[in-house]
């Protein structure tokens, strides 16, 4: 089998229209979304912000790959104008049984979009915010001036991958995982700069193209990157010690769910969440509900501290097993 990931960064999850966003036009990733498989809870042990990404991310796929004699192969996508032709050239050249991983482009600011694609967005595409800036917001920030030029990058992003996608057969398993959310002014800053590890963050689109399936699936069982990798291992037939959960038994309706728990650590900043609630950890804990509060603005720590604490016990232990730094 032929596997395509595709990792898309700043890809935030809540301007994409298989994932509720309704004035974004994401055409292809809606019809993939249809027809494929739809993880509605998955979250990031950690986001990846900065292209090229850090290669120790995809740890334990490489190895095991070539060892069966699958084909492993990185391509790099700097820029939206060139993400049609990387992404083909790159499926291209792959061999019958392997994956293909591109990585970027990144959706975040400088943008560089096309005057008609905004035009969806802005009264005057001339008001596009190609150099908008990145940070906490100041009483005077125009915010919705950077979100619809966000939109023009997510929809000029979208046309792209429907076009490369236009040259991928029907046999190969086709993934869309972004590497990292964006900040939109959930907690008063926008883009990476100074962004927290947060729903907008750390909670991503994740959509599976698999061949032969007959109509769309969604999965609301939490996943992880981990789970991903246990999953394309045993699409390949390829046996390798995973800590991840393998997922085709809920794309194929066998269970509904197969991780209790998701947690993560980035920049100093650690999150542990189930389906009720999400604990966030850095100068003191912050506990919100799930999945009420979806962007989190009420923190209710004080009001069920003893929740917090054994969540922030299973939070330190797993730190302690897995994070060195």
């Amino acid at each position: 089998m032929k596997i395509l990931v595709l990792e898309p960064v700043g890809l935030h999850l809540g301007y994409v229209g298989a994932y509720g966003n309704d004035w974004i036009a994401t055409p292809c990733l809606d019809e993939l979304a249809s027809r494929g498989v739809v993880f509605d809870q998955h979250f990031l042990d950690r986001p990846h912000i900065r292209l090229p990404l850090p290669e120790n991310r995809t740890a334990g796929l490489a190895d095991p790959l070539q060892q069966a004699g699958k084909s492993w192969h990185v391509a790099h996508a700097n820029n939206l104008t060139d993400y049609v032709r990387t992404v083909r050239r790159a499926w291209k050249h792959l061999p019958d049984s392997g994956i293909c991983w591109v990585e970027g482009p990144s959706l975040a600011p400088p943008w560089d979009i096309p005057a008609d694609v905004l035009g969806a967005y802005l009264d005057d595409e001339n008001n596009a915010w190609s150099d908008a800036p990145s940070g906490p917001m100041g009483a005077e920030f125009d915010l919705a001036r950077w979100q619809e030029s966000y939109a023009g990058a997510v929809t000029y992003f979208d046309a792209q991958l429907g076009r490369a996608l236009e040259a991928v057969n029907a046999e190969t398993l086709v993934i869309v995982h972004a590497a990292a959310g964006l900040e939109l002014g959930e907690h008063g800053h926008v883009g990476w700069e100074g962004a927290r590890q947060r729903e907008a963050m750390i909670h991503v689109p994740m959509i599976w193209r698999v061949p032969g399936l007959a109509e769309g699936v969604r999965i609301a069982s939490l996943t992880q990157p981990i789970d991903l990798f246990a999953s394309l291992l045993t699409a390949l037939e390829v046996s390798a010690p995973s800590a991840g959960f393998n997922l085709w038994p809920l794309v194929r309706g066998e269970k509904g769910v197969v991780r209790e728990i998701a947690m993560g650590s980035w920049q100093g900043r650690h999150y542990w969440r189930d389906a009720s609630a999400a604990l966030y950890l850095e100068q003191k804990p912050e506990l919100y509900v799930k999945p009420d509060d979806r962007w989190e603005v009420n923190d209710v720590v004080q009001h069920a501290p003893e929740k917090a604490e054994r969540m922030e016990a299973s939070l330190r232990a797993w730190l302690a097993e897995n994070v060195t730094s």
